[in-house]
C-alpha cells in the first residue's frame, strides 16, 4: 500500500520543438505519526531527438555564431533522478512540506558542450494555507 508505480509521456503539441520527454518513477510513502507524511522516490527519464536536440543540441548555424562546436544530440535517457520529502499538518488549514533531490544528466544531455554540470541538487520549504474544502 505505500508503494506508487507511474510512467507519464509528455507531447509538445504547440509546434515549439520541445518534442516528447517521458518519465519513468517508483516512490514509497509512509505516514510517520498523526500529521506527518515522509515520501521518497526515484525515477529516470528519457526523451526524443527533438527534445534532446532542442535543449542540449548545437546545429551548425548555433555553432557559427557562438563558437561552440556542432552537436547532434539523439534520443535516449535524459536524467536519473532521487528525492525525498515530508508534509505535515501544522493545524487543519496550515501545511508544512519539505524536500530535498539530487538529479544527474546522462548520455547525450551529459556529453553536450552546453552543459556545464552534470548534477544538481536542490531543496525546497514550503507553507500553505488550506481555505476551502471540495
Amino acid at each position: 500500500d505505500n508503494w506508487d508505480v507511474s510512467a507519464n509521456v509528455s507531447q509538445d503539441l504547440l509546434g515549439r520543438k520541445g518534442g516528447a520527454v517521458g518519465s519513468f518513477d517508483v516512490g514509497y510513502h509512509r505516514r510517520l505519526g498523526q500529521n506527518v507524511q515522509w515520501s521518497a522516490g526515484v525515477g529516470l527519464s528519457m526523451a526524443n531527438r527533438q527534445n534532446m536536440q532542442t535543449y542540449f543540441g548545437i546545429t551548425p548555424e548555433q555553432s557559427v555564431t557562438s563558437k561552440l562546436p556542432v552537436f547532434m544530440a539523439g534520443n535516449g535517457v535524459r536524467n536519473v533522478y532521487a528525492g525525498t520529502g515530508f508534509i505535515t499538518a501544522l493545524t487543519p488549514s496550515w501545511i508544512l512540506f519539505g524536500n530535498v533531490g539530487a538529479s544527474r544528466l546522462l548520455g547525450d544531455a551529459a556529453a553536450s558542450p552546453l552543459t556545464m554540470n552534470t548534477s544538481s541538487v536542490s531543496a525546497g520549504l514550503g507553507l500553505a494555507y488550506r481555505c476551502c474544502k471540495w
